[in-house]
């Protein structure tokens, strides 16, 4: 949230701005949402008893006196109030504002002066005392701010020498009791990461450290393409790697996999005795959605990211500069996962294009007990686990009922997210942590289909689709093919994509993903291309480092970091 304010607490005007990031001040007004009878959206509504009688006003560039200009803020947003609290105000009473960015109100702000804090009480105009409150009720709230606070409070106490600030209303979710604090350590009880109030009952969330195992594309010639066609304003962007090199690099049964013995070596449901499966159960392939039950990784200090075989080795790709605002894509990777998930049993890669960047997914914790599936939101402890959005709420539909932003199904039931209350075959959820709650259409998973052809998986987080995802058995990167493959030499599996109603934020989702294996290259490609956020020019990008290895070379350095060697 930064602006041209030449080191001053007070942006510039709209026209003074030369980010993006000024702009979104929205200091001039425009795009700030307003309610039908013109006052604006999400702020509360003003005493019209009081003078000058006038509805909530953001501080915008044209301001009248006392400000010259906005008071736009940098790191803190535009602020706004009633004009009646500095209209011939007693200044030692207190203040109450707000404060927006990019059309969002994203804070409540009261302020007051220091002598309040000594004790010293308020103005006149308040009697002196040392409490205020302001009750508050607004003009038209949308979705995203129905927590807007009823009461704010502020109270000095006499016998503590403390100040308070209150704020309360309505919860977004309510499913339990919840009291926590920020207490430090020294000062009261200890908190867990995102953590409740005492050392018995601490928050020991998950994230992204079940990824750990990240290597170096070199070693796997990993090339992220993408390329943008202005006349058609349509983007088509590939991830190609080659996938017989990971016994070099030391991930294991990935290159062991064929087409033939698929189901009688390393498909557990079909051979839960065989050395692949006992390997694989030995780690805790089927030990997630057992909460409370000893992990094989000996959580909490040990997660499934430490383990060797029920685990994912990975490669991230950041999408080139230049194509991420015309595609909205921000980077792309690459899952080895030598004994597959409880959901695919089986060695199997895994691609996600994300709309967001490896920082963002870092902060999707949850509390999986250090597996890679989200317990249920009943079990959830900090916010971000809530936001995987486990039960359902919050996540947008249709006005048909389907889910929005998410692919038409050709055939069977409607496209569903892996919720709590899952039927078979999953007792539960299907979200990971630094990943997102998994969703498809139920035809995916018929129990008719060959899983030896790939899948097509959506992922969401806070009601946001933030990832396109295509999982494929490994063998089917070492030239061994597939049950239903398309194209002249079979090595094809295409998904042609229409969707359930679209909002903005979603206009991008690919129209076609496919799956190819070059049988004279020896590279696997996972493409998906569809209408382009920006096709201003042509863009054509590639993610090569200069220097990359011949594919058949040594093991990298990184390589031998996966394997601990």
């Amino acid at each position: 949230m930064t602006c041209n304010s030449e080191g001053g607490y007070f942006c510039f005007n709209a026209t003074d701005q030369c980010s993006e990031a000024g702009l979104k001040m929205n200091t001039d007004g425009v795009g700030i949402p307003r309610c039908e009878d013109g006052t604006y959206a999400n702020t509360f509504k003003c005493d019209p008893e009081l003078p000058p009688r006038a509805p909530f006003a953001w501080t915008l560039d044209a301001n009248l006196s006392p400000l010259p200009g906005n008071a736009a803020t940098p790191a803190m947003g535009l602020h706004g109030t009633c004009p009646s609290e500095f209209a011939g105000k007693d200044q030692q009473d207190p203040f109450l504002l707000m404060v927006q960015y990019d059309k969002k109100v994203i804070g409540n702000h009261a302020v007051f002066w220091s002598g309040f804090g000594n004790g010293m009480g308020l103005g006149s105009a308040s009697g002196f005392g040392n409490e205020f409150t302001w009750d508050t009720e607004y003009n038209c709230l949308d979705e995203n701010h129905q927590n807007m606070p009823a009461m704010t409070k502020i109270e000095y106490d006499e016998g503590t020498g403390l100040t308070t600030t209150t704020i309360s209303g309505p919860a977004l979710s309510c499913k339990k009791d919840i009291s926590e604090t920020t207490y430090k350590e020294g000062k009261g009880s200890k908190m867990g990461k995102s953590g409740k109030g005492d050392d018995d009952d601490e928050c020991l969330e998950t994230g992204y450290e079940v990824w750990q195992r990240q290597g170096d594309e070199e070693d796997i010639d990993l090339v992220v393409d993408v390329e943008v066609d202005s006349d058609t304003c349509t983007y088509t962007m590939n991830m190609t790697f080659d996938g017989s090199v990971m016994d070099e690099i030391g991930v294991p049964f990935m290159n062991d996999v064929t087409f033939d013995n698929f189901f009688t070596d390393f498909f557990v449901p079909r051979n839960p005795g065989s050395g692949f499966a006992s390997t694989c159960l030995a780690e805790g392939l089927l030990s997630e959605f057992t909460p409370g039950e000893p992990k094989p990784w000996n959580f909490p200090e040990g997660n499934v990211g430490l383990n060797t075989y029920y685990t994912d080795y990975g490669w991230t790709v950041n999408v080139p500069k230049k194509a991420r605002k015309a595609t909205g894509f921000e980077s792309v990777t690459l899952g080895a996962s030598p004994c597959g998930t409880y959901t695919q049993p089986f060695p199997h890669y895994s691609v996600h294009f994300y709309a967001v960047d490896t920082d963002f997914r870092k902060t999707m914790t949850c509390n999986s007990e250090g597996g890679y599936f989200c317990l249920n939101a009943t079990d959830q402890c900090g916010e971000s686990g809530l936001k995987m959005n486990t039960d359902g709420e919050g996540i947008p539909r249709c006005q048909d009922g389907s889910y929005a932003n998410t692919f038409k199904c050709p055939v069977g039931p409607n496209f569903a997210w892996t919720l709590d209350a899952n039927p078979s075959p999953l007792p539960g959820n299907a979200a990971t942590p630094a990943m997102g709650l998994h969703g498809t259409c139920p035809s995916e998973f018929s129990p008719t289909k060959d899983p030896r052809d790939p899948y097509l998986l959506m992922v969401q987080y806070d009601g946001t689709v933030i990832g396109n995802h295509a999982v494929f058995y490994s063998g089917f990167a070492n030239g061994q093919g597939l049950a239903s493959g398309q194209g002249e030499d079979g090595m094809m599996y295409s998904w042609s994509t229409e969707y359930n109603c679209l909002d903005e934020k979603h206009m991008n989702q690919p129209t076609l993903t496919y799956v190819h294996y070059n049988t004279e290259t020896g590279l696997t490609t996972t493409s998906i291309s569809g209408p382009a956020v920006q096709c201003k020019k042509d863009i054509k990008v590639s993610s090569t480092k200069k220097g990359k290895k011949d594919s058949k070379g040594e093991m990298g350095e990184r390589g031998r970091k996966l394997r601990g060697l």
